[in-house]
């Protein structure tokens, strides 16, 4: 009897040893799982998409600006002419005048710089026309010149055509009775270049109306609009003409 109450107390030790471990075994589970649960990597978040600010665009220089800016620089500077002489230096001329007239017809007007000087090659005292043209590629640049022409100069245009014509012409006392000899220079600009073709006249020296030598329809460019370096009221007026073609 003894040993069966033995047996029976053994059993319900070895039950509760069971169930302890079991629930031991329950606890320690729940807790692996949380310690696994805290040591799971969170979550990687999705990074901000940064959004790159443009650069502001520069607005661009209108054509006109350019031109004008360049002229202006030209004119501030003293005229450089080879062979020259003004002050008895030779070189450059500081007294020149200008004006602007669209030779070629792109709406960009030619800078044509005109001065009077001693050529130091033949000693004559003459005048120089000397025409600057602009464009994108190159800015401004001297597309050629005319030079040895008289003092009585004179510039002409043809309204609605292009080019320039350039009169020069001298008395000749030495006939009798005295000749006006004159010179019509037809001034054009291609492929960048100035395009000169003459052709010359004579006449009584007295004849004060010489249109039927000259092209017909030529108008004068007045002497109001061919200004001293130092007047940039010139520039200014073509500058509004020309801006908003």
């Amino acid at each position: 009897m003894k040993n069966k109450k033995k047996v029976i107390l053994i059993s319900c030790i070895c039950a509760v040893v069971v169930i302890a471990m079991a629930a031991g075994a329950v606890v320690l589970m729940n807790r692996s799982g949380k310690v696994a649960d805290e040591q799971k990597a969170p979550e990687a978040t999705q990074a901000p998409v940064v959004t790159a600010t443009p650069e502001p665009t520069q607005t661009p220089v209108p054509i006109a600006d350019r031109w004008r800016d360049a002229y202006r620089k030209i004119l501030s500077k003293k005229l450089k002419v080879k062979g020259y002489t003004e002050n008895g230096k030779t070189g450059y001329v500081s007294d020149y005048s200008y004006f602007l007239y669209d030779v070629n017809g792109d709406n960009i007007p030619e800078l044509i710089v005109t001065c009077l000087g001693i050529n130091f090659g033949t000693g004559k005292y003459g005048y120089l026309a000397r025409f600057y043209s602009y464009s994108e590629e190159k800015g401004a640049y001297v597309a050629g010149e005319v030079d040895e022409l008289a003092a009585r100069t004179e510039f002409y245009y043809r309204p609605g055509k292009k080019g320039l014509i350039i009169e020069s012409g001298v008395v000749n006392m030495g006939e009798i009775p005295a000749q006006y000899e004159g010179d019509m220079t037809a001034c054009a600009i291609k492929n960048g270049k100035l395009v000169t073709k003459e052709k010359s006249y004579t006449c009584d020296a007295e004849e004060t109306n010489k249109d039927k030598y000259r092209p017909k329809g030529i108008k004068t460019i007045l002497s109001d609009s061919i200004k001293n370096r130092n007047d940039l009221s010139g520039l200014k007026v073509a500058y509004e003409k020309y801006k908003e073609a």
